[in-house]
């Protein structure tokens, strides 16, 4: 885009030239396609398969190889194939073999997530950490995809991160068993029932996302009792596929206001 301006002490105009910045292209990141609820523990090792959709857009075949991260580490393997679309998929969470592939070319990617993780610091059992993949198309746009993973405790005490690396490093204390269940029936069609425990008062939301990150329904918005909880969630004006769900809990403990939140993923299909 072409401009021109008037220096304001000079007196002279200039011209030149501003580049138009487009924002990165969102692109469909499903980690751990196998694992319904993306659960990990600290003493996961090997690699973990990571799958970029493709669609009839044809972008991931423009994308840079070289380019991709995911939390700033490079995959150690990738090939290019139709896994299927995002939506056939069976109990597993893997691409339904009953349901034919969409014709469109998918990036698998390979990363030992563990690796990342580790990288990451002050990651705790029940956290649940949104992990961001980078990467950039032949003509120089950036993408981006975007996943949660569940970390669940590691044997002999092993944690994420630094210092809770090492074996002998005692969990820190929780403040209490705050819990989100797994919803059920998963799959579902169209209704599922969601449930969470709180072991003191507290504001709470709970909220449904898309593939894309994007919210889709407020379910609980209030504050409440200590107490176990359970509400549904009518999805029958969405379409079949993978969906996530967040509660994102504040209270207060020992004179602090503190926090947690956990995700999980839900599958449906009609």
């Amino acid at each position: 885009m072409w401009f021109a301006g008037e220096d304001s002490f000079t007196g002279q105009v200039s011209i030149g030239y501003a580049e138009t910045v487009l924002p990165p292209i969102e692109m469909v990141l499903d980690i751990m396609p196998e694992n319904d609820n993306n659960v990990i523990s600290p003493n996961t090792r090997g690699l973990t398969e990571i799958i970029l959709y493709g669609s009839q857009d044809g972008i991931i075949d423009e994308i840079q190889i070289n380019s991709i991260r995911l939390e700033g580490m490079a995959p150690e393997k990738v090939r290019f194939r139709d896994v299927g679309a995002p939506v056939a998929m069976n109990l597993k969470g893997r691409p339904n073999a009953r349901c034919r592939r969409d014709g469109f070319t998918d990036l698998v990617l390979k990363f030992r997530l563990y690796e990342i993780l580790d990288s990451l610091i002050q990651v705790s059992e029940s956290d649940s950490i949104l992990l961001t993949l980078t990467g950039s198309l032949r003509a120089g746009r950036r993408i981006v995809g975007r996943d949660y993973v569940n970390v669940m405790a590691g044997k002999r005490g092993r944690r994420f991160g630094i210092p809770g690396n090492h074996p002998q490093d005692k969990p820190k204390p929780k403040a209490g068993q705050f819990y989100l269940s797994g919803n059920i029936p998963n799959p579902f069609n169209p209704i599922t029932t969601i449930r969470y425990d709180l072991p003191t008062e507290a504001q709470v939301n709970l909220t449904v996302y898309d593939l894309r990150g994007r919210v889709i329904e407020q379910l609980v918005d209030r504050r409440q009792s200590p107490g176990i909880y359970s509400v549904n969630w009518d999805a029958s004006r969405y379409s079949s596929g993978v969906y996530f769900y967040r509660i994102q809990v504040r209270y207060v403990a020992d004179g602090e206001v503190r926090n947690f939140q956990q995700v999980r993923k839900c599958l449906l299909t009609k």
